[in-house]
């Protein structure tokens, strides 16, 4: 979408909830798949990844609409206007981040988050409000509440927007204002859930569980977890 198209919204969830936006959700995790079919000839086209790109240890991240296709990518299903469950999950992703996830509704239902089947990291905050105030952060922590106990986490930030202090800019009115350290707690928890899940570093699951997110920032966030 150019930057025309997107001020012609009030908000990403509106742009995400317009007819035109809305039948290219299936085709996103297409296109990561393609990505993920793709390493061998991206090292070949740019020399300096050659032998970097891990294929074993793959972890996929997004923000709204972007959360919306980590979660897809990551197990969870999808309904259809004709009834139909659909499962975009790839077995080359070892966990996702998703960062202002989507709760219930037309697309997903309680049963669509109880097929997440990877480690995953939810992210919301208290004034994480798009269109109405029925989806805001009660919302948002839907995917969590609803998802399989074991390897999940939710961090949550005080007075935190949809754009989370400017992770996604803050040219849009759901944005909230800049907020560097909002960013520097989306930061800190992600890298530390990427270490204990992708890379599987002990220390890194130890700090997640031993409540340190929380007392550093002076009870600003809350970490929760299963």
């Amino acid at each position: 979408m150019s930057d025309t198209e997107r001020h012609q919204f009030r908000s990403v969830e509106q742009a995400l909830n317009s007819p035109r936006i809305l039948r290219h959700w299936r085709t996103r995790p297409d296109d990561v798949k393609l990505i993920l079919d793709s390493f061998d000839l991206i090292e070949a086209i740019v020399p300096e990844l050659a032998g970097q790109i891990d294929r074993e240890r793959v972890a996929h991240g997004g923000h709204s609409f972007g959360a919306n296709t980590a979660m897809l990518m990551g197990g969870v299903t999808a309904n259809t206007f004709a009834g139909r469950r659909l499962n975009f999950a790839d077995n080359r992703i070892r966990a996702i981040i998703a960062i202002s996830p989507q709760g219930t509704g037309r697309q997903f239902d309680e049963a669509s988050y109880r097929t997440l089947r990877v480690p995953a990291l939810m992210i919301t905050g208290s004034k994480d409000v798009v269109l109405n105030e029925h989806q805001g952060y009660a919302w948002r922590r839907e995917a969590f509440d609803y998802a399989p106990k074991e390897q999940m986490y939710l961090l949550s930030i005080d007075g935190a927007h949809h754009g989370f202090g400017g992770i996604a800019g803050t040219d849009f009115p759901s944005a909230g204002p800049a907020i560097p350290h909002h960013v520097d707690h989306v930061r800190s928890a992600v890298l530390a859930f990427l270490d204990a899940h992708v890379l599987g570093d002990e220390q890194a699951k130890a700090y997640l569980k031993s409540g340190t997110i929380e007392h550093l920032s002076n009870g600003a966030i809350r970490l929760e977890r299963e």
